[in-house]
């Protein structure tokens, strides 16, 4: 997804899985300075919640040390823990999928991190520890699939509504 906006005029796109295309919305509007300055606001607050509640230097070195000196057979389970209730930098995330011996724990940490990075829009970095394109696409697709079952904040609106 992306947007762009010239004097009165606000356009989006994004990929639609449905038709399989990337879809362009514009709007026209009068105040358009008001609505970005509003979407830049829900950014940075969407920043901020992420960077306050990320994992102290402290943890991440006792996640690192665990990767690197305990059974690997436990490393998707503390990483797992890890993301709770803490945001990585991708940064982090790459040193982390570096630590893991096998591709498929590195696409299942992938996985599971890309949605608690505090800098989502370099995800790119972790996906450089897979040298292998179908290895990424696998990370991708199952990114994609994930989002589609998680209920979406309508539906569970519409759902909290009707037991009212």
């Amino acid at each position: 997804h992306s947007w762009a906006h010239v004097q009165n005029n606000f356009s989006f796109r994004y990929f639609d899985d449905n038709k399989r295309a990337i879809l362009t919305h514009s709007l026209t509007l009068n105040d358009l300075e008001t609505l970005l300055e509003h979407i830049q606001k829900v950014v940075e607050q969407i920043l901020g919640q992420r960077k306050s509640n990320a994992i102290s230097d402290a943890d991440f070195q006792v996640l690192v040390d665990a990767l690197q000196c305990r059974n690997q057979s436990c490393a998707l389970e503390l990483i797992s823990t890890a993301v709770q209730d803490r945001f990585f930098m991708a940064q982090q995330g790459s040193l982390v999928l570096s630590l893991l011996p096998t591709i498929f724990d590195k696409v299942e940490a992938a996985v599971v991190l890309h949605a608690r990075l505090v800098d989502q829009s370099r995800f790119s970095i972790m996906l450089e520890e897979l040298e292998d394109p179908g290895d990424r696409d696998n990370v991708w697709h199952r990114i994609t699939v994930a989002k589609r079952a998680a209920p979406s904040v309508r539906t569970t609106t519409l759902a909290r509504l009707s037991t009212v």
